[in-house]
């Protein structure tokens, strides 16, 4: 396995985290957050709601 280039290696590692009764809709907002603008991401982690609606795709 080839190892990252500096400018690409993790400096950090964030936690955040929501809870769902169904594996199901896990598995659906994970999509969907994977689908998000860094910027908009970044907003979510920071708890930053008003930005979220401001970034709407």
């Amino acid at each position: 396995m080839k190892a990252l280039p500096k400018r690409r290696a993790a400096d950090r590692f964030v936690f955040y985290c929501e809870e769902f009764t169904r594996v199901e809709d896990a598995f659906v907002r994970e999509k969907q957050v994977q689908n998000w603008s860094r910027a908009k991401r970044i907003a979510l982690i920071e708890g930053r709601l008003n930005d979220l609606e401001s970034n709407m795709k």
